[in-house]
């Protein structure tokens, strides 16, 4: 009987002693980056915002891209267009996952408008600066090449931090150019 007992109570401390996922998770597994950035949309049904943040130290170069808020509930009410969010980009490299959970949101001042126009910044319908670009065939390419026509202009990394973003952005410039080609 003695045996018996020493057995189930060894099975039982064995048990509790196990780790769960969520304890490999918070030992490194999903990785937490500060993170600053301009909210430039979001959608509180689907709780994605595409963002244009600060460069991430030791992961990735400031740019925008769209995010999932996972947290805190009170973020989804309080985003809006043009507001700063400051928080913790979380990156889940084992799942492939990634989003931010937000520690505070800096909204614009009433009748502040949020991207003030600058000369020497592209907006919606000015004229864009020229410029040139060699394209994927190696000849060079310029935005009067083009001038009445759509164009789209994307570029493609040699390495990226979130491997999906990068390859679904790929990905949908190739379904784009196939849609616009038929």
């Amino acid at each position: 009987m003695r045996y018996l007992l020493f057995i189930l109570f060894s099975m039982l401390l064995f048990t509790a002693c196990q780790k769960t996922s969520s304890d490999e998770n918070s030992e490194g597994k999903v990785k937490r980056y500060d993170f600053r950035g301009k909210v430039l949309t979001f959608d509180k049904n689907t709780k994605m915002a595409s963002i244009e943040h600060e460069a991430i130290p030791g992961y990735m170069e400031a740019m925008t891209m769209d995010f999932e808020i996972r947290k805190p509930e009170w973020a989804w009410e309080t985003i809006i267009p043009g507001a700063v969010i400051n928080g913790d980009l979380m990156v889940d490299n084992v799942n492939g996952k990634y989003w931010v959970e937000v520690k505070g949101v800096v909204e614009p001042k009433s009748g502040q408008d949020a991207s003030p126009l600058r000369e020497d910044k592209a907006a919606e319908g000015k004229e864009i600066l020229d410029f040139t670009l060699t394209n994927q065939d190696g000849k060079p390419i310029s935005p009067k090449d083009y001038r009445g026509k759509a164009l789209a202009i994307t570029f493609i990394y040699s390495e990226c931090p979130i491997p999906e973003y990068c390859i679904l952005m790929s990905k949908n410039f190739s379904d784009a150019a196939n849609e616009i080609a038929n």
